[in-house]
C-alpha cells in the first residue's frame, strides 16, 4: 500500500492482528480532530465511512478481532504495552548514547577553539560582545577574559583558559563542576565553573565575534604602542 492507503500508526494493533490471520483493512484518514477513518475490508464486505459512526479506531480494531481465525489468541493488552515499553526504552538508550557522543564532540570542538584563541592573548585581556541568542530579562552582553584557571583542591596548578563570564573554556581536565576559580591578573581570583553544554553552544555561536573583538583589541594596543614608542624615541638623547 502507498499514499493515503498505507498502514496507520494508530491502527497498528489491527495491523498486528492481520499478520496473524485477521481480515485486511485499507484505511484512510478523512478527519483529524476527532480522528475519523474511511475503512474498507479487502476480505469481506465490511466498510466504515464518515457519517455512520463506525469509522473509529475502536471499530477498526473490533473488526480485526472478530475476524481472527479460530484458535488464534489475541495478544493481551498488557503484553502489547510491555512490548511497546521495551521498544521505547531501547530507543531511549540509543538516543542517550547519541547525545553522549555529540556532547563529547561539543566539548572537544569548543575547547579546541577556546585554546587557540587563548594562545594568542595575555592574561587580563578582555572583550565584551553582544550575546548570540538574547533572552528577555537576561543581560544582552557577555564578557570574555583571557585568564588562568585552577581547581580549588590544587590552587598551585593553573591552566590557561578563556572565560565566558564565569564559565571556563579551553581547559583539558577531567574534574568538572563549580569548585574552580579563575585569575585574570596576578593576585585576583574569581569563582568559576567548567562551561556547561548550554554555555558551550552559546560560545560556538559567538566565537567569530569573540575573535573579531580580541583582534580589534590587539590592533588597538599595537597601534598605541607604536605611536608611544615613536614619541619616546624622539626624546632619546643623540
Amino acid at each position: 500500500m502507498s499514499g493515503a492507503q498505507k498502514s496507520l500508526t494508530d491502527v497498528q494493533f489491527a495491523r498486528e492482528l492481520e499478520s496473524r490471520g485477521a481480515h485486511r483493512l485499507r484505511c484512510k484518514i478523512v478527519n483529524e480532530t476527532p480522528r475519523v477513518y474511511q475503512a474498507l475490508c479487502r476480505d469481506c464486505s465490511y466498510k466504515a465511512a464518515p457519517g455512520d459512526g463506525t469509522a473509529t479506531t475502536a471499530a477498526i480494531e473490533q473488526h480485526a478481532r472478530e475476524t481472527l481465525p479460530a484458535g488464534v489468541r489475541e495478544t493481551p493488552t498488557s503484553a502489547r504495552m510491555n512490548g511497546d515499553l521495551a521498544g521505547s526504552i531501547v530507543a531511549l538508550a540509543r538516543t542517550a548514547e547519541k547525545r553522549r557522543g555529540t556532547r563529547i564532540d561539543l566539548i572537544e570542538a569548543t575547547d579546541t577553539i577556546a585554546g587557540a584563541i587563548r594562545k594568542e592573548l595575555r592574561s587580563g585581556d578582555r572583550v565584551t560582545i553582544q550575546v548570540a541568542t538574547p533572552k528577555p530579562n537576561v543581560k544582552q552582553v557577555i564578557t570574555y577574559y583571557a585568564a588562568r584557571a585552577r581547581h580549588n583542591s590544587n590552587i598551585y596548578k593553573e591552566h590557561d583558559a578563556l572565560i565566558r563570564d564565569d564559565a571556563i573554556l579551553g581547559v583539558d581536565v577531567t574534574v568538572v563542576g563549580h569548585d574552580w576559580e579563575w585569575v585574570p591578573l596576578r593576585g585576583v581570583a574569581f569563582p568559576g565553573h567548567i562551561a556547561t553544554d548550554e554555555e558551550r553552544r552559546a560560545f560556538g555561536l559567538e566565537a567569530a565575534a569573540v575573535v573579531a573583538a580580541f583582534r580589534a583589541l590587539l590592533e588597538s594596543e599595537a597601534r598605541d604602542n607604536s605611536e608611544l614608542a615613536g614619541k619616546v624615541t624622539k626624546l632619546t638623547p643623540r
